[in-house]
């Protein structure tokens, strides 16, 4: 291997699963070495390996993301890695402080999540966060923070379009379990939609099927239909069995489960969706979250109705999005709803719009670009 030619050792998140893996960790670095490949060397490494000073004193970077179980430990680390010469970068996508009804808000107060987070940004030779807004504030704490927004890979299966045939119009929303209370938004919306042509879907639906019952994910269903307002005893006892099998007359009904996917294919939920919902209730933590909801819809042309809190207000009312005024968040997500259900064109604009911003400002290709200069700088 050419002398020039930097080592970055990457760590994943002990989550194959992980968004953040994905958008944050091993997709931008593979992309980094598939388009300059004579200037960096790139390997991916399981978390607990952080720790392995015989295996990290041989790259000249390390990168890790703040929510990695080592965290504490890798702080007690850092002073021997620098005296090596060894550059630490590490990354963010959340705000370190999580807001009360989130479900991770007791364990990371436990923990001392936040503590730990900072310290180990304050340390670090590069932090990369994924919006401008964030940047602002991590600059409190570290001076050379820099924008890598996530970025999508047009070229990945999963996000050719590829939209399936159906007679109504489906509106759907890719969730996580972290979203109870932002599903909450939209109460209403199923039942103002129970007289038209429509098919409400709650996608990423992740529960076995012994505690379904009392998951968040059972919750985040009632919020969304609406405490099932269909009001189809049979449907609903089909439901209650949580079972993957596809009910019979599924394409004749209100509401729609569909399931997880794995990450690499978690995207093609939207290829029978007609309409997609961003709702994010309007508080600090949510403020630094990342515009990844946009892009989703956007790299498979499907208009969106998103909440009207920051990630979102890059995008342009009426062109390439709905965006909801949160004053006004049960009245505008039915009044947006129907808009795009009555206006068939007015969804194929949308989406078009979306695609367009999409592909212009958050295509991975030029992301790396932008990560291969900021590595070199560093390193």
């Amino acid at each position: 291997m050419s002398r020039n030619i930097k080592k970055i050792l990457v760590f994943l998140l002990n989550d194959p699963s992980s968004g953040i893996n994905k958008y944050r960790i091993s997709d931008p670095h593979i992309k980094l070495q598939t388009l300059f490949k004579d200037e960096f060397y790139i390997e991916l490494a399981e978390d607990r390996e952080i720790l392995n000073t015989e295996r990290v004193k041989k790259f000249d970077a390390i990168f890790y993301h703040s929510v990695i179980e080592q965290i504490e430990a890798i702080g007690r680390q850092t002073d021997i890695y620098k005296s090596m010469g060894i550059k630490l970068i590490v990354d963010i996508d959340d705000y370190f402080e999580y807001h009360a009804l989130h479900p991770y808000y007791a364990i990371a107060k436990n923990i001392k999540l936040k503590e730990k987070t900072l310290a180990a940004i304050k340390k670090a030779d590069l932090v990369t966060t994924t919006s401008e807004f964030f940047v602002d504030v991590l600059r409190k704490y570290n001076k050379n923070v820099v924008c890598l927004p996530n970025s999508i890979n047009f070229k990945e299966k999963q996000y050719q379009i590829n939209s399936i045939p159906h007679e109504t119009v489906n509106i759907g929303y890719v969730a996580g379990s972290s979203h109870l209370e932002d599903i909450k938004l939209l109460r209403g919306v199923m039942s103002s939609t129970m007289n038209k042509n429509i098919q409400m879907q709650l996608c990423g639906f992740n529960s076995a099927r012994e505690t379904a019952l009392n998951s968040v994910w059972h919750k985040m269903e009632i919020e969304f239909t609406d405490n099932y307002a269909f009001k189809d005893n049979k449907f609903i006892e089909y439901l209650h069995e949580f079972i993957q099998d596809p009910y019979p007359y599924q394409n004749q009904m209100k509401y729609k489960r569909v399931w997880t996917k794995p990450i690499n294919s978690y995207c093609q939920s939207y290829d029978e969706i007609d309409i997609a919902l961003a709702p994010l209730q309007d508080n600090k933590f949510n403020y630094y979250k990342s515009n990844l909801k946009m892009l989703e819809a956007g790299v498979k042309k499907k208009p969106i109705i998103v909440s009207g809190v920051q990630p979102y207000l890059d995008g342009e009312h009426e062109k390439n999005c709905l965006i909801v005024d949160p004053r006004k968040e049960h009245k505008n997500w039915m009044k947006y709803v129907k808009q795009l259900v009555e206006s068939e064109q007015m969804r194929i604009d949308m989406g078009e719009n979306l695609y367009q911003y999409v592909f212009k400002n958050f295509n991975l290709d030029d992301t790396t670009k932008i990560r291969a200069e900021i590595y070199r700088n560093l390193l």
